[in-house]
């Protein structure tokens, strides 16, 4: 397995289940423990270079908000299809 697959993996796990226990905690650690290694990782690859570090940190937010955007899009589409069977909008 690679390394995004171990990542997904462990992400979606974490996800599934503060989300299932409505634990917005639970949440807000996954968020800001990817938020962390992601800076430091920014930071170790750039060699600590502060102009390098500003183009990567634009990069990753155009590519974030594009996969939030992406994924609220997908589950909207899914709520649509359950409601539309009869099923439950959460």
């Amino acid at each position: 397995m690679d390394f995004f697959e171990q990542l997904a993996t462990l992400c979606s796990r974490e996800m599934t289940g503060a989300l299932k226990d409505k634990d917005a905690d639970r949440v807000s650690c996954v968020i800001e423990g990817l938020a962390t290694m992601l800076g430091r990782s920014i930071a170790r690859g750039t060699g600590g270079d502060g102009a390098e570090i500003e183009k990567l940190l634009m990069g990753c937010e155009s590519h974030v908000a594009a996969e939030a955007a992406g994924m609220a899009g997908m589950m909207n589409l899914q709520a649509m299809m359950r409601e539309r069977r009869g099923g439950s909008r959460i």
